[in-house]
């Protein structure tokens, strides 16, 4: 009985040490996003050939060529996909994407097909909802040649649209 009072006593009378830490864990979150269809990455889209006497006034076009750009595998959390399409602007032509190759005289008219609204280079982002049984969306667009200017030279038409893909 003495050992077990002295072993209390003991107990009582030593401070007890404490020592307070703080643990921090770390990672990120991020959400689930769609996917580009590989046919639609690097998309090349063969608007054929134009012949000059085809365009003989400022603003004759030619006509539509349709194309698509496809997301698919979305979550279902994203229930709209934003497309941006930026690109250089031809100085002549209104709501014209600029020919970057050799040719002159001719831009690029892009249009959402779904809605008939031209797309403008560095313009408002097209919203496409997203199919919530297949959990995909599709761009469909057309685009078109369009003469813009006085002077026209046979070359080579190249005009690149950067399209740049958020989800909601």
């Amino acid at each position: 009985m003495k050992f077990l009072i002295a072993l209390l006593t003991l107990v009582v009378t030593c401070p007890l040490l404490a020592v307070d830490i703080t643990v921090q864990l770390t990672g990120s979150i991020t959400a689930s996003t769609c996917v580009v269809d590989a046919a639609s990455q690097n998309k090349t889209v063969e608007m054929g050939e134009a012949l000059t006497a085809d365009y003989p006034d400022i603003n004759d076009r030619g006509p539509w060529v349709p194309f698509t750009l496809d997301i698919k595998n979305c979550p279902e959390s994203v229930t709209m996909v934003n497309a941006t399409f930026n690109g250089e602007t031809d100085p002549n032509g209104l709501n014209t994407f600029l020919n970057s190759g050799t040719g002159e005289g001719l831009g690029l008219q892009v249009k959402n097909d779904k809605t008939s609204i031209y797309i403008m280079p560095n313009s408002s982002p097209l919203i496409e909802m997203v199919d919530p049984l297949e959990h995909s969306a599709t761009d469909e667009l057309s685009a078109r040649y369009l003469r813009t200017s006085q002077t026209m030279k046979a070359g080579t038409f190249l005009s690149t649209l950067l399209v740049t893909f958020t989800y909601q």
